[in-house]
Order: C-alpha cells, then structure tokens, then sequence
C-alpha cells in the first residue's frame, strides 16, 4: 500500500513540476531580496548566508506543503482512497516522503545560488548536502501533518500552516543555521555532531508521531 500510495504521490509532483519550478524562483528571489537588504559588506554578507539560506528554505517549504491535500480534499480524491481501504499511516507516508524530497531539492538546488550570492562555500560539500536532506526531513514529517490540519480548515488554511508550523520548527530552523555555519566557516571545537543529532532527533521523534496523529486528523469533519 505505501509503494502504491508513493508511486502515486511522486507522479503528482512530475505532473506539477512546472508549478514546483515557480516555488523555486520564488525562493532564489526571496534569496536575493535578502541578500540586498544585507547590504554591500562581503563579510556580512557570508556571515549571514546561513540564516538567509535556511529562513529561504522554510517559508519556501510552507508553499510546497500546502499544497499537499488541498487538491485531493476539494475533489474528494482523498475520501475516495480511504473508502477503498487505504490506510491512513501509508497515506501520511507516501505524502511526507515525497514532501521531504521536494523540501530536499528546493534546500539543494539553492545551495549554487548560495555561493553565487554569499560566497559562501564550504570544503565539506558532501556534508552540506547531506545537512540538507536531514533537515527536510525534519521539516516534512510535521509540515506534512500541519498541512492536512490546514487543508480540513479550507477558508484559514492559507494561515493556519505556518501559525502552526513554524513556531514548532524553531529547533530545526535553529540546529539547520548553526550547522550549516560550522561547515561554512570551521568546526574547529567538533560542534557540528551535536547539531545533527539534534535535527535527527526531531526527525524521529515527529516522523512516527505524526504518523500515528494522521488517521484522527482525516476523521474530523
């Protein structure tokens, strides 16, 4: 069932990869406006590459994932499945998998636009890009839950899902910028372990949490 429900889920993102190009001008536009309100200094500029990269990457992850059971809902699509006998646990999966790889690819595909604009590039790429892709983990497993809470409140949800998600990512947005910051800049004191085991962690914990939240979360009316 989650092979059949994902094979599903990542078709859709084919089929709208034009609307997922968009969100990714829009987060290299929301990257260079701040990069212009940093000013001219080179040095505070690379400075706060970080902060920018990932503040670019959060609010650009609350487009993607509010999106991700509008469609479904308004067309009784999802209604549909779950009469058929789908379980609700493959469905929340499917759907948070194929949103951490979308989160993933935004995350990785800003990172050149990064150095371009910062000049803030690191000796330890593969640790970056690998940063990268647990921090949309982190990211997806509660976006993915918010966005059905959200979805369900029709009229709000356009709202709702960052009111609801970004205080709770603050640890994410927090363990993303420090580590990202030790592989630009050094890690010379070995920080960068603890930071990751802190986004891993949340990764985890949310991931099977949000799974079990799902099935009471599609029952309400």
């Amino acid at each position: 069932m989650l092979a059949a429900s994902l094979s599903k889920d990542l078709l859709l993102l084919w089929r709208a990869r034009a609307q997922s190009a968009s969100t990714y001008a829009f987060a290299c536009t929301l990257l260079l406006a701040l990069s212009l309100a940093a000013g001219p200094d080179a040095t505070a500029l690379r400075q706060s590459a970080a902060g920018f990269l990932w503040a670019s990457v959060l609010f650009t992850s609350n487009l993607l994932l509010a999106s991700t059971f509008r469609d479904e809902l308004e067309s009784g699509a999802l209604e549909a499945i779950l009469q058929l006998g789908a379980a609700p646990r493959a469905l929340f999966f499917s759907k948070a998998i194929a949103n951490a790889l979308l989160v993933a690819l935004v995350g990785l595909a800003l990172l050149p636009a990064l150095a371009a604009l910062f000049d803030a590039t690191t000796a330890r790429p593969l640790a970056l890009m690998g940063l990268v892709l647990l921090s949309a983990a982190a990211i997806s497993a509660p976006g993915t839950l918010f966005a059905a809470i959200a979805a369900k409140a029709r009229a709000e949800s356009s709202l709702l899902l960052p009111l609801l998600l970004l205080p709770l990512l603050t640890p994410v947005l927090l363990a993303s910028v420090q580590a990202t910051r030790l592989l630009l800049f050094g890690d010379p004191m070995g920080q960068l372990m603890p930071w990751m085991l802190l986004l891993a962690a949340f990764a985890a914990l949310f991931w099977p949490i949000s799974g079990l939240l799902f099935g009471a979360v599609l029952e309400e009316s």
